[in-house]
């Protein structure tokens, strides 16, 4: 009696369970992809808005020292860093023209960067975001115009890293990747379970048949299903 293989190569049932499992593994591969993407659209967002906050916050701090514009005795007091719930979070002061007259403590000597199309939108009333890295680190930056009396005198740029989230995102994969293993490794299981009972009256279908083939005993009869389906058709048929 030739052996029997869990799943004959070229089967039907190796066939079914070879498509059904790619099909999964692609929508369960898109879903993981869709709410990886907006998870980590929302992380940047609460990101966005605790920029903006802070951005807020400083400019009702700032006061504007006599003799600027245009003079270059500007004295503008950044709130300390402590002021801040976390102390990944950086501010600087840029003039028009660029220069940079004030910064928080933890920036130290570094300073953010600052762009013509920073500078630009800051005299057009409008901010923008932007992502850099700061001494090897990946950060946010909003850069948002400095105003006092209703006047736009500089630029602000508040600064956050970004190692937090993508510490999350990071553990986010691993825990959707070992995920989407086992998935497509179950749902693979359960559809060569489903196909082997489905297609097990066939296989019975064919042994008979060449055991009758083999023996010549021609008044040896395939069990007929009585479920009515094709199998059980097929096996009256042949009887």
């Amino acid at each position: 009696m030739k052996p029997r293989l869990l799943i004959a190569p070229g089967s039907i049932r190796a066939r079914l369970t070879l498509w059904i499992g790619v099909i999964l593994g692609l929508v369960l591969i898109s879903f993981t992809v869709g709410v990886y993407s907006l998870l980590a659209r929302d992380l940047l967002n609460e990101v966005d808005r605790s920029l903006a906050e802070w951005a807020a916050q400083v400019n009702n701090a700032v006061r504007l020292s006599p003799g600027f514009p245009p003079g270059r005795g500007l004295r503008l007091e950044v709130p300390r860093p402590e002021t801040f719930t976390s102390a990944d979070t950086f501010v600087q002061l840029v003039s028009l023209d660029g220069e940079v007259v004030g910064t928080s403590q933890n920036l130290e000597d570094v300073s953010l960067p600052v762009t013509d199309e920073d500078l630009a939108s800051a005299q057009l009333g409008s901010q923008r975001y932007d992502q850099t890295e700061l001494n090897g680190e990946r950060i946010r930056i909003l850069s948002a115009p400095l105003t006092v009396r209703d006047r736009t005198i500089g630029l602000i740029q508040v600064a956050r890293s970004l190692e937090r989230v993508d510490q999350v995102l990071g553990q986010l994969r691993l825990i959707a990747g070992a995920g989407l293993i086992v998935a497509v490794g179950l749902s693979s299981l359960v559809v060569w379970l489903t196909t082997r009972a489905a297609l097990g009256p066939l296989e019975q279908v064919i042994e008979t048949s060449e055991a009758i083939g083999s023996s010549r005993d021609l008044a040896r009869r395939v069990d007929a299903s009585t479920s009515g389906d094709e199998v059980g058709r097929l096996s009256s048929t042949f009887n």
